[in-house]
């Protein structure tokens, strides 16, 4: 029987059959036996709409789960695609009790696929790589091995890095599905460490030409997910609920990119209007372009400023503040989180020579005036923010930004989310691996980098990808990130001014 014919036997269970010579043929040679249905000439057929999921061998299914992919697959006209892995260990919980662990779920017999397969010019799924279960950094050792695209890897745990290229535009992300199958490991250290990151989630991968876009979607306990505005259940798909929360990456608002900004705040599809966040955090909203904090008086950054009109603090200041309120709906709570640029504006005030900078005198003294008046010695945070000050002038105490103070937290859906990223344990320089081994689910901006690694997500900019202070290779992208009521999250990625198909 040839391979591209041959299934397994003893009702998909994956067991020998001495009457079919591929069997005998693979057991001569000790080879594996391919998983059911997977034969290497079998391609993914071309479609708008992808769910990419991982199968681990000799494990059930998640049914329920299982049963919403297909629901909405049919909803939203998308290919299923099932990455068969196996785990290296014939004491798993399951295997131990078959006589042949090699077999998958016959349930995914139509789903599973092999080989490398190429979605577009920039995107490739790697059907063919098993990566380890138990793997802590399953996407490791892949940058060259991508070559010049972005690859999605099936594995159970949902991991998201990009890599530097030297356009600004689109740099290279790779990117780990989640599983369908339950959790299956041995009682090891590398095993306990495996199922305490395994999710029950997929891939979505939307492509128009060219141009793509991904994310993950993760499972509840009952098996339903919500993937943007649509909510999944093994019963069916129907509108979602809002969001929870709307993370956005690093604002910059003198230097926002506008079809970002359009596609995030005010388009009639756009990401605020579509999913109404219950909350939105922003961070790094100043650019203090007027006066910078590390090349403020070098000539051409201050002509730069002259020339084009930005010498004025106050003004960008109001411009900030006013374009934040615009952009927070009624239904929203707008958190502001204390961020290094933001906090370029205190340095200025106590580093600032305002006798040659007449400019900005009168604003000094006045912003100087309101702190010291609101010093408060007995609070933990002795001087106010500037930046809510200055909200406070504008609006009175009724002012609906919420500026989080020093030590102030923010727990949304689970999440962590009153870090910027830019400091981390014991004063030290943050990183997103950092933040990984904290324990707690936390979401950071700063690095102006997408990604997801263990419980922290980073989400991009929204801002220029170029800030002159940035040289290629970039690894820099527009991504927000969301939180859904359930807990699950996910990074939304940018193409001009498209999130999505």
């Amino acid at each position: 029987m040839p391979a591209n014919e041959h299934y397994f036997h003893s009702r998909g269970r994956g067991r020998l059959s001495l009457d079919c010579k591929y069997c005998r043929s693979k057991k001569r040679k000790g080879e594996k036996i391919d998983p059911p249905g997977a034969a290497p000439s079998k391609r993914i057929p071309k479609a708008k709409r992808y769910i990419v999921t991982y199968a681990q061998n000799a494990t059930p299914v998640f049914e329920p789960f299982l049963q919403s992919l297909k629901n909405y697959a049919v909803k939203i006209n998308a290919r299923v695609v099932v990455i068969a892995g196996r785990y290296q260990n014939p004491t798993s919980v399951y295997s131990e009790r078959m006589a042949n662990d090699d077999w998958w779920d016959p349930s995914l017999d139509p789903y599973i696929y092999l080989g490398e397969h190429e979605i577009n010019s920039g995107l490739a799924v790697f059907g063919d790589t098993s990566i380890q279960p138990t793997a802590v950094r399953p996407l490791s050792g892949f940058e060259t091995h991508v070559r010049n695209r972005s690859g999605i890897f099936g594995h159970p745990k949902q991991e998201l890095v990009v890599i530097p290229t030297a356009s600004r535009e689109w740099p290279r992300i790779l990117m780990s599905t989640g599983a369908v199958t339950v959790p299956n490991y041995t009682q090891s250290k590398a095993g306990k460490k495996g199922e305490r990151s395994h999710t029950i989630g997929a891939a979505i991968i939307e492509v128009d030409g060219g141009e793509f876009w991904l994310r993950h979607v993760t499972s509840d306990e009952q098996g339903c997910f919500q993937d943007l505005d649509s909510y999944c259940s093994p019963v069916g798909v129907e509108p979602g609920p809002p969001i929870e929360a709307l993370v956005c990456g690093d604002i910059h608002f003198d230097s926002i990119n506008r079809a970002v900004d359009e596609a995030t705040f005010s388009g009639d599809g756009s990401i605020v209007n579509t999913m109404r966040p219950r909350h939105i955090v922003y961070h790094d909203i100043l650019s203090m372009s007027a006066r910078p904090k590390y090349d403020g008086k070098k000539l051409t950054t201050r002509y730069k400023a002259h020339v084009t009109g930005k010498e004025s603090v106050r003004n960008e200041v109001l411009r900030v503040l006013d374009g934040l309120l615009c952009r927070t709906p009624e239904w929203s709570t707008g958190h502001v989180v204390q961020s290094n640029h933001d906090k370029h504006l205190m340095h200025w005030l106590e580093t600032a020579d305002v006798k040659c900078d007449p400019e900005n005198a009168v604003f000094y003294h006045e912003t100087w005036l309101e702190l010291l008046r609101g010093f408060n010695p007995a609070s933990k945070d002795n001087w106010p923010l500037p930046l809510e000050v200055w909200a406070k002038k504008m609006l009175g105490d009724e002012q609906p930004l919420h500026f989080l103070h020093r030590d102030e937290r923010l727990r949304i859906a689970g999440h962590e989310c009153d870090f910027h990223g830019d400091g981390g344990p014991n004063g030290t320089r943050g990183t997103i691996g950092q933040f990984a081994k904290f324990g707690a689910k936390t979401v950071i901006g700063h690095s102006h980098t997408p990604g997801i690694r263990d419980g922290c997500m980073q989400v991009g900019v929204t801002g220029a990808l170029d800030q002159h202070y940035n040289d290629r290779p970039s690894t820099w992208m527009h991504a927000h990130g969301i939180l859904y009521n359930s807990g699950a999250r996910t990074l939304v990625f940018f193409v001009g001014k498209k999130w999505r198909l």
